[in-house]
């Protein structure tokens, strides 16, 4: 039984005159956002009233104006009360009242951490479990703990969107009063026996982050995968079938002839192009903007998880967009590009920093995470030309990335700096790149040709025998096509 001397004091209610410092919300950061948020509701709006021919813009007009405009109504009501005060330190301890009702008294503060999120900074409070069932908590901080079933949330952050001076000064004063809050404790108090055993968490997940740091290497797979993406795609542009009217850009009939996936195709029995669809790319800013990302997230990921669990991830994931792509997308429509096995690495990278216990790398790795996977699966506006990003595909690369995620974690004890079972992973990505990287070789496998005799259709294996012009491709990656020249079953010759 502890004593009442050794525990925290419960949060009070505040006193106005107790209260000596004020955090409030810069209104020109507030301002900012408000106006970019109406900028995307204009967007919204216009593509709803002047929709494109046989293209879903009404439907993403609508889903643009609601997001943007639900945010807008969000900032505008900060906006309006950006008067009143965010966050308050008084004598008996600091509030938050986005998040919770009362005082949060100095002693009852377990730890806390200021962590950078771009240009701004976010100060994470953490109360001892006792204090935090107590407090009378509200908000999405309360609508969060309720979501995972606990009594009380872990802990709570405070947004320091305020002047630069006024935001050293807020933590200065906190960091203060924290430090002498805890100073003040006797020596026998449960209280410093919970924090010597959080400092002891700390210290080892500490050395778990730089044995981690000390282990990593070179992202082999990553920079692997990137040159075979070039490859393949200068492949698509020497061996182009037909015409796009662009000379960075392959045609349409070379994308289902190296093997982009196609509903019609793999109810025939084509079901290789599930595998061979992610490694192609519709034009060379798709390919640019892909292995950006690909590296965005596989400098980091790859190194924390190995190259295995990497490249596992990566082929999990890109057969799970071909696959959600197949089974949302028209017959006709033809998709390619690895974006559903790079969604799948940020889905996973979210799941997978909760290996590590909070601090700066779990931190780093899910808000790059976050900030690239949530882009990627809002279909707000599509790209010109008459076709459109495959979100199908993106959705699909999520949830299967999601899935190995979890499946990372769970074979991922604490006392392991990588997960388990990496070299079964390697060998499942490397039956995947062999099916893949082989069937689009085969694909292109055409016994060379005279001068004087072009190849034709019934030269190249498995072409679908089709009309061209009823093959539409979603990846343009905001360059218009000119119109196929194709109006029968045969296809252009392969230019070798």
């Amino acid at each position: 039984m502890v004593s009442a001397t050794q525990q925290a004091a419960p949060a009070v209610q505040i006193e106005t005159d107790q209260i000596f410092f004020q955090l409030r919300e810069s209104r020109g950061r507030l301002l900012a956002w408000f106006l970019i948020s109406l900028v995307f509701v204009a967007i919204g709006v216009a593509m709803v009233s002047n929709p494109r021919p046989s293209q879903p813009d009404a439907a993403f007009g609508i889903m643009a104006v609601v997001f943007f405009g639900l945010g807008g109504l969000v900032l505008l009501g900060r906006l309006i009360a950006s008067g009143r005060a965010t966050a308050i330190l008084t004598h008996e301890g600091v509030t938050y009242p986005a998040a919770y009702d009362g005082v949060l008294p100095w002693g009852a503060v377990q730890n806390y951490e200021c962590v950078e999120r771009g240009k701004s900074r976010v100060l994470i409070v953490t109360p001892y479990p006792h204090v935090a069932d107590d407090m009378s908590w509200k908000g999405f901080t309360g609508w969060t703990s309720s979501l995972y079933g606990k009594k009380s949330p872990a802990g709570f952050a405070i947004p320091l969107n305020s002047r630069r001076e006024d935001e050293a000064r807020f933590l200065d004063v906190f960091s203060a009063r924290v430090g002498a809050a805890k100073a003040a404790q006797p020596e026998d108090s449960h209280l410093r026996q919970i924090d010597a055993r959080n400092a002891d968490v700390a210290a080892r997940a500490q050395a778990h982050e730089s044995q981690s740091e000390a282990e990593a290497t070179f992202p082999y797979v990553t920079a692997g995968l990137t040159a075979l993406l070039a490859l393949i795609f200068f492949a698509e542009l020497g061996l182009t079938n037909g015409s796009s009217g662009d000379a960075m850009s392959p045609s349409i009939e070379t994308l289902v002839q190296f093997g982009g996936v196609f509903r019609s195709a793999v109810d025939e029995g084509q079901w290789l192009r599930i595998f061979t669809a992610p490694l192609l790319h519709a034009n060379f800013e798709h390919l640019a903007l892909n292995c950006i990302s690909l590296w965005i997230v596989g400098v980091r990921f790859e190194r924390y998880v190995g190259s295995g669990w990497f490249a596992a991830v990566f082929a999990g994931s890109a057969i799970a967009g071909s696959l959600m792509s197949v089974a949302f997308n028209p017959p006709n429509l033809v998709s390619v590009g690895a974006s559903g096995g790079i969604v799948g690495l940020f889905a996973a990278t979210a799941l997978a920093s909760r290996h590590f216990p909070p601090g700066r790398m779990r931190t780093l790795m899910a808000t790059t995470a976050v900030q690239t996977l949530l882009p990627s699966l809002i279909p707000l506006i599509t790209a010109p030309g008459g076709n459109k990003i495959d979100y199908a595909a993106h959705f699909g690369g999520a949830l299967g990335g999601a899935a190995l995620g979890f499946a990372l974690l769970a074979l991922w004890p604490q006392a392991l700096t990588r997960p388990r079972f990496g070299k079964v992973a390697a060998i499942g990505a490397g039956l995947y790149a062999l099916i893949g990287v082989g069937a689009v070789i085969s694909n292109n496998d055409v016994p060379e040709q005279t001068a004087t005799r072009p190849a034709t259709a019934e030269s190249l294996p498995r072409l679908p025998q089709s009309d061209f012009s009823n093959y539409r491709l979603p990846d343009s990656m905001a360059r218009s096509r000119a119109p196929l020249q194709l109006n029968g079953p045969s296809a252009p010759p392969a230019r070798r």
